[in-house]
């Protein structure tokens, strides 16, 4: 009787274990289920923030290649590639600055073209634009790397030349006049010259404008002089 009754009992328990057992090992495979596929989602949003995050870039990168092609854009000349008035001014009162901290020597040379308003009207504005761009381009070749050429204005053109004094410059300026008068430009072959004024910057400078108030003197002595020169003032 007493040893059947423990017997009996001693199966029930171990079958309510067994149970037990059973159910908690569903419990488990159904979190481990769960588990899997929370991580596969997980993996999911993680490619597709990865992704985000690639197309976020590229756009950024393309963003910041635009913001620098409108800025390039805004300091250059569109018809000649050259600087224009706004970026020479922005770059003549750095180098302004820069000279006047380290005493490195600055020259400029202020160039307009000769006859130039005759070139339109006897062959056209388009052979005009020509000869301006291909001029500009010229200039930009046969000056320094370091050099900025700009369009002034028209037919005027400006190039500063850091670390350069005023006799360098002019002769630099020289050579680039000689060329010029002996290369025809644009697709009509058109020849012309030019005349430049030379300066450098002076200690007595107060603006970085003087310098080009002397320039534009130099170069209206040699427009005076007969033009196809350069004078340095």
């Amino acid at each position: 009787g007493y040893i059947a009754v423990v017997l009996e009992e001693g199966r029930r328990n171990a079958f309510v274990t067994a149970r037990e057992l059973e159910l908690r090992s569903a419990a488990l495979a159904e979190a481990n289920a769960r588990l899997e596929s929370n991580n596969r989602k997980l993996a999911l949003r993680t490619a597709e923030l990865a992704r985000l995050n690639a197309d976020l870039e590229e756009s950024s990168a393309a963003l910041a290649r635009a913001n620098a092609r409108l800025e390039e854009l805004a300091g250059t000349d569109p018809l000649t590639g050259a600087a224009n008035r706004r970026q020479f001014l922005e770059a003549m009162a750095r180098e302004f600055g820069r000279v006047r901290r380290y005493g490195d020597g600055l020259a400029l040379a202020l160039i307009d073209l000769d006859d130039f308003g005759p070139v339109n009207k006897r062959h056209g504005v388009i052979a005009g634009d020509e000869v301006l761009a291909e001029f500009a381009a010229a200039l930009r070749a046969q000056t320094r790397a370091v050099d900025l050429v700009a369009r002034y204005g028209g037919e005027e053109f400006v190039v500063l030349m850091p670390g350069c004094d005023a006799e360098s410059a002019a002769q630099l300026m020289e050579r680039v006049r000689e060329r010029v008068a002996a290369t025809p430009l644009g697709s009509r072959g058109i020849t012309i010259t030019f005349s430049a004024g030379v300066t450098a910057l002076e200690p007595a400078d107060d603006d970085p404008l003087d310098a080009v108030h002397r320039a534009d003197t130099a170069l209206r002595r040699a427009k005076a002089g007969g033009k196809n020169r350069v004078e340095r003032s």
